[in-house]
């Protein structure tokens, strides 16, 4: 499959365009032309990556942060490049399980609220609506009685 696309000079050895719809995951060559008809053969790779995240387990923790996020989905793959997990504007290293799930850990955020969750593979970072909730740290501050029968009831 040959698709082409326009691509915006940007300097001296760099150009910009953007990646058209392909359908598939792999790699593709990517090749540049001035002309639309004499082109590089320079065999440069573009890695497609088809990644559908559907749900993370569990879907809140504490402002500590800490949590152990599970996030499950399709076209996970093991990546060169780190694979991480962005939290609202803090971002967590992950670790891709299986084709199917990928883990990482909450990190410490400043206020409770919901923070959209990103994944990054390949140094592409991709969102798919996926909210995790910070909640107040809970603790118990004192107890009354101290002590009780071990039958219970108190």
């Amino acid at each position: 499959m040959e698709l082409t696309v326009p691509a915006t000079y940007v300097s001296d050895g760099r150009i910009d365009c953007v990646a058209p719809l392909i359908g598939l995951s792999g790699e593709v060559v990517v090749e540049m032309s001035n002309n639309a008809v004499d082109f590089t053969t320079s065999g440069v790779r573009l890695t497609v990556i088809d990644m559908l995240l559907t749900s993370l387990t569990p879907s809140s923790g504490p402002t500590l942060g800490r949590t152990r996020v599970t996030v499950t989905g399709t076209g996970l793959v093991p990546a060169e490049h780190p694979t991480a997990c962005h939290f609202g504007g803090a971002t967590s290293p992950a670790t891709v399980d299986a084709s199917t799930s990928l883990s990482c850990l909450s990190p410490r955020f400043t206020h409770h609220g919901a923070v959209l969750l990103r994944v990054s593979q390949h140094n592409v970072t991709q969102s798919f609506g996926l909210r995790f909730v910070y909640t107040s740290v809970q603790a118990v501050d004192s107890i009354w009685p101290l002590a009780g029968p071990p039958r219970g009831g108190t």
